[in-house]
């Protein structure tokens, strides 16, 4: 899986790494970290978007018959066709991937 990481958290870093390099006289290793900053600056950016984590909702209504949604959008799970609600790893409406518990347990 790929990992995302804040380009400013990188160049302040290395910036910060080279001017104590510079402080002490370690022009070469200061100028090899100007030399990273350029090219970090150079990576084109990725079009990522935040992961949104939901939860399947389960309940019974006031005619016993059950229900289930997503905790995200509040849309209706998806129903097979036998009419057995189909619990699959994303909502089918919004996207949300369905480990919110997981994810709060981790």
């Amino acid at each position: 899986m790929s990992e995302y990481i804040s380009r400013e958290t990188v160049v302040n870093g290395l910036e910060f790494v080279g001017a104590v390099h510079k402080g002490f006289g370690h022009t070469e290793a200061a100028r090899a970290c100007r030399q990273m900053v350029e090219a970090v600056n150079e990576i084109p950016a990725a079009d990522v978007a935040p992961v949104v984590r939901g939860e399947w909702v389960h309940g019974c209504n006031e005619d016993a018959r059950e229900y289930c949604y997503c905790s995200e959008c509040s849309e209706d799970a998806l129903k097979d066709k036998s009419g057995y609600t189909e619990f699959s790893d994303y909502c089918p409406n919004c996207g949300a991937r369905m480990d919110a518990q997981e994810a709060d347990h981790a």
